[in-house]
């Protein structure tokens, strides 16, 4: 029995319910084969998402991006974590057995309901819905993080999204009048109120 569950890999309670009646003959309640898959050292959970486009060294790659921006941090530094999110075509509330932690390789398709949002560690937090999830709009996102949180450098911490590595991203977020620009305009709304 144990082999059978161990090809099948994510198993809901009920498939395995119905499993052992036609393998034993023996219709069990649902309590006692959860009793029987934890005597298994099975694993009830729900499955980790896990994008098909991800690299086996992400972590590696992370470790290795995060030494390299923190050797170039300078003065007074906004240090924080920024994605966007949208609803998804398939849920991730069902539980299911298995040996191992459960995965599930789905579609990661999204509607067009984008939230941004920057969760910093030592700064202001910023949210906003965005028509897109375009460079654009990641773009003008930064700079409402730039004037939530105006100091001299911001360490983001983001996925490989290809707005987020964007070529006109990333000179944006790099060009060092990202700062004066924000000055300027900051000194003329308030020589406006004046």
């Amino acid at each position: 029995m144990k082999q059978k569950l161990k090809s099948k890999s994510n198993c809901l309670t009920s498939e395995v319910r119905a499993l052992i009646k036609k393998e034993f003959g023996v219709d069990y309640s649902d309590r006692h084969v959860r009793k029987i898959l934890r005597g298994f050292k099975m694993h009830y959970a729900k499955p980790y998402p896990q994008d098909y486009r991800r690299p086996e060294n992400a972590r590696e790659l992370l470790t290795k991006a995060l030494e390299e921006a923190a050797e170039n941090i300078t003065g007074d530094c906004v240090i924080g974590f920024l994605d966007q999110a949208a609803p998804q075509t398939t849920d991730n509330r069902q539980r299911f057995w298995s040996f191992e932690k459960p995965r599930m390789i789905k579609n990661t398709t999204k509607y067009r309901a984008n939230t941004f949002g920057f969760y910093p560690i030592n700064g202001r937090e910023v949210v906003e819905f965005m028509e897109h999830s375009t460079r654009e709009y990641v773009r003008a996102f930064l700079r409402l993080i730039r004037d939530k949180n105006p100091v001299g450098t911001y360490l983001l911490i983001l996925d490989n999204a290809r707005v987020h590595i964007a070529g006109k991203t990333k000179r944006l977020a790099k060009k060092p009048s990202f700062m004066e620009e924000w000055l300027k305009t900051f000194k003329q709304q308030l020589s406006n109120l004046l």
